[in-house]
């Protein structure tokens, strides 16, 4: 979803040319796509072990094309629902207090009635919980500020406050270092679409059919089957003299939002200023620590069950390796000489899958002392499941 705006004003003077711009996409594209790898990684390894499917691939082919089970009994799944549960019950909105410049209790009750109507509007609890579900299961999700036009009729519009359904589109600033990532400058929420799509969405579009050239110049953008269109959002600095005694030197910050395809700004929305300094995609992250892995201290994002994804395949495998035994159970449990069987030869042969009140076996005489041999016994095997468990 882009921001809407009427502003036409030209470019602003701070802004590059078209292609250092784009380079400088490219650039950072390459360079944040790099840094959140790992992280992208371990969330979509959370979401197979939340979607009930532990096992890596190599490992299930290999059990699979023996014949051998993969089971899974999901441990992980109540105490992510725990957690969701309870932030239904205590919900996430908007708290306004009075500080400063005259700000006191009634023009700060002004102001939560005007946010309570901008999440009222947006449906924002449903757009709060989902990023909350989004950071409790894979470390990370996001929402948008954004605005919208009030009717098609009207030049007028309102704050919305909007999802982010794939956190995965979401390339945040990894310099930043405040706690809620509000100090970020640069990022990118990236929308891949067919070129048939994109013909559609973008008909003014200087590229339009992509040749080897243009996918050789943008490979992470444009591929034979398809395009990402991204939202790049920048926070531009002015330096200038601030007004106090002091005369220090103070910087101005506005975002600027623009529409690429890798190889071409295809809007600029708006061309002139954004409102506020801080770029308005607000990240919901999990608990985060710097790990140095050898390489230089790094950031790790991590959701509720990511320290339980070993447990998890633990229990896996010994399910799976119980359920192999219970299938290598004999199947003919009873053993006896031949001729017993031949009285109700038809319930043995079902004695070890449906109930019989009685089973009847031919006595047989032992040739060497004339006495009647034992009747057939039943062959003894325990699994190891007490000890599984």
């Amino acid at each position: 979803m882009r921001t809407e705006d009427t502003n036409t004003d030209p470019r602003p003077d701070e802004t590059q040319g078209d292609e250092s711009l784009l380079r400088e996409i490219r650039e950072t594209f390459s360079a944040y796509k790099e840094y959140w790898r790992e992280a992208h990684e371990h969330r979509a390894k959370l979401m197979r072990y939340l979607c009930g499917d532990p096992w890596d691939e190599t490992d299930r082919k290999a059990r699979q094309d023996l014949g051998r089970p993969c089971i899974s009994h999901d441990e992980l799944n109540q105490y992510v629902n725990q957690c969701i549960n309870a932030k239904r019950q205590n919900k996430t909105g908007i708290k306004i207090e009075p500080k400063g410049n005259g700000a006191n209790d009634k023009t700060a009750e002004l102001r939560q009635d005007l946010a309570r109507t901008i999440e009222y509007n947006s449906q924002a609890q449903a757009t709060y919980l989902q990023a909350f579900q989004d950071e409790v299961e894979g470390a990370y999700g996001f929402i948008r500020v954004t605005r919208r036009y009030v009717s098609d009729d009207s030049d007028e519009q309102e704050i919305l406050i909007a999802p982010i359904p794939n956190p995965d589109s979401v390339l945040y600033d990894p310099t930043c270092k405040k706690p809620d990532w509000s100090d970020a400058e640069r990022c990118l929420v990236l929308d891949p679409m067919t070129v048939e799509n994109f013909n559609a969405e973008f008909p003014d579009a200087k590229v339009t059919s992509f040749s080897s050239e243009e996918i050789s110049m943008a490979p992470d953008w444009i591929t034979d089957k398809g395009v990402v269109v991204a939202e790049y959002w920048k926070v531009v600095k002015t330096k200038r003299k601030s007004t106090a005694p002091s005369g220090r030197t103070i910087y101005e910050k506005h975002v600027v939002q623009y529409i690429t395809n890798g190889v071409e700004i295809l809007e600029v929305n708006p061309q002139t200023k954004e409102m506020g300094e801080e770029i308005p995609v607000v990240p919901f992250v999990g608990m985060q620590r710097w790990v140095n892995s050898g390489s230089g201290a790094k950031r790790r994002l991590f959701a509720l069950p990511s320290l339980a994804l070993d447990p998890q395949m633990s229990l896996a495998y010994y399910a799976s390796q119980a359920a192999e035994e219970a299938g290598l159970s004999p199947k003919v449990p009873y053993v006896g000489y031949v001729g017993q069987f031949e009285t109700d030869a038809e319930a043995w042969q079902t004695a070890t899958k449906q109930p019989h009140s009685t089973l009847q076996a031919d006595p047989v005489v032992d040739a060497s002392n004339g006495q009647v041999l034992p009747l057939p016994r039943r062959e003894q095997f325990t699994p190891n499941f007490g000890a599984y468990e």
